[in-house]
């Protein structure tokens, strides 16, 4: 997994909710929760990364270890995209 010298990691995820439609009603049918009303998950097959593209400018505030580019090391830069 991550070394421990990489601090906190973080990521920007798209909510999970009705808005979202026919997955969405798949969803809590299948899970059986159904007093969601939103849902926000580092399952990135249902809350896709809000910064899809890995830009040159990331490489240095980003995690690069188990193909995990979603992650970033700094906070504010992260903010600022």
């Amino acid at each position: 997994m991550f070394s421990d010298s990489l601090g906190p990691l973080y990521i920007s995820v798209e909510r999970f909710g009705p808005w979202i439609g026919e997955r969405w009603h798949d969803y809590v049918q299948w899970s059986g929760l159904t007093q969601l009303e939103e849902l926000v998950s580092l399952d990135a097959a249902l809350c896709s990364p809000v910064l899809q593209d890995v830009r040159d400018e990331y490489w240095p505030h980003i995690v690069n270890e188990d193909f995990m580019l979603d992650y970033f090391t700094d906070l504010n830069f992260m903010l600022t995209q």
